[in-house]
């Protein structure tokens, strides 16, 4: 099987995987929950169907299992996703696939016995956590799924603040987390059970930095756990069930710096709990679908037109991160 070839899709949405539900399309009733992701606790009218807490989740490949690539492999971009998933279309490098089965992603670039495929190990499925299936490459990581609801951290720092490169990833990863393994620069990989929202914060949603305040610990949203640190000494922090989704512009194509505040970036019924360089990040409080493509099944890219049009069906456009439009259903 061939080495894994270094490509970066233009959006890595691996670590973190992310979700948001079915926007609906008609206009809000009596009865109905405020935005577009609320409804779920008033029981008189008509709120929609109560999502599931473990929601299929969206997974991306550059190869297959087998270490085919496309076009130099493959017929279609379509041919990297497993059989039994639907291809979404494509995020740079990457193919966007959904199966139904599949509740959790992990991404992984060594095991958590420090292993990594091909110097260590010949078979790259080693290198998934247990009880994960591998179902092909993104760039370096191996994109592993299980159907189980699962979130994943990236550390360099836990909240004891011991380095990573000074523990095993096994001690390491906070409590009530499981080791998976290591990522880019050593950095551990910690997978939380059950579909709960992670996000990582160079800001809040107050505007501050870590330097204004006491501890890294003090930029996470109010009542969501500290995990430690990542790149750049960002803040990682997990929430209760639901998802994160990363936008540098809405779904009216405004950036941060056209906006009042940036919390108007984040769609109704979501809550804006801070940023990441250029990005705006909006939690929703529960377990949905969310795609990142640069392009859509039929190959159409925002210099085609509408960037909705590329949302697959059954999906809702809600604005962009980088070159990528963001669907949610």
């Amino acid at each position: 099987m061939p080495t894994p070839r270094l490509v970066t899709p233009l959006v890595f949405s691996l670590i973190a995987a992310f979700g948001l539900a079915c926007l609906g399309g008609r206009e809000k009733g009596e009865g109905d929950g405020d935005g577009i992701f609320g409804g779920r606790d008033d029981d008189t009218g008509d709120d929609g169907p109560v999502l599931p807490v473990d929601v299929a989740q969206v997974f991306y490949v550059t190869s297959d299992a087998e270490g085919r690539y496309y076009p130099d492999d493959l017929d279609t971009e379509a041919e990297l996703c497993p059989a039994g998933s639907t291809y979404l279309g494509g995020n740079g490098y990457a193919a966007a696939c959904l199966d139904p089965g599949i509740k959790g992603v992990s991404s992984v670039i060594g095991n958590a016995d420090r292993k990594y495929y091909p110097d260590d190990v010949s078979d790259p499925a080693a290198i998934c956590p247990a009880g994960t299936t591998f179902v092909g490459f993104n760039s370096y990581y191996h994109t592993c799924v299980s159907e189980t609801a699962s979130a994943q951290a990236s550390l360099f720092y836990n909240a004891a603040g011991d380095y990573i490169d000074e523990t095993d990833v096994r001690d390491f990863c906070p409590s009530g987390t499981t080791a998976l393994g290591y990522a880019y620069y050593g950095s551990a990989e910690c997978g939380l059970d059950g579909p709960r929202a992670v996000v990582t914060l160079t800001i809040d949603a107050q505007g501050r930095y870590v330097e204004d305040v006491d501890s890294a610990a003090d930029l996470c949203p109010a009542g969501w756990e500290f995990l430690g640190t990542s790149w750049y000494g960002s803040t990682v922090c997990a929430g209760d069930v639901g998802a994160v989704v990363g936008l540098t512009y809405d779904a009216q194509g405004r950036y941060v710096e056209e906006l009042d505040d940036p919390s108007e970036m984040c769609p109704a019924g979501s809550e804006y709990v801070g940023g990441y360089s250029y990005t705006q990040y909006c939690y929703i409080p529960e377990r949905v679908t969310p795609v990142y493509l640069t392009r859509d099944a039929q190959g159409r890219t925002t210099d085609d037109g509408d960037p909705a049009a590329m949302c697959p069906d059954g999906f809702e456009y809600i604005g962009g991160s980088s070159y990528a439009v963001v669907c949610v259903r």
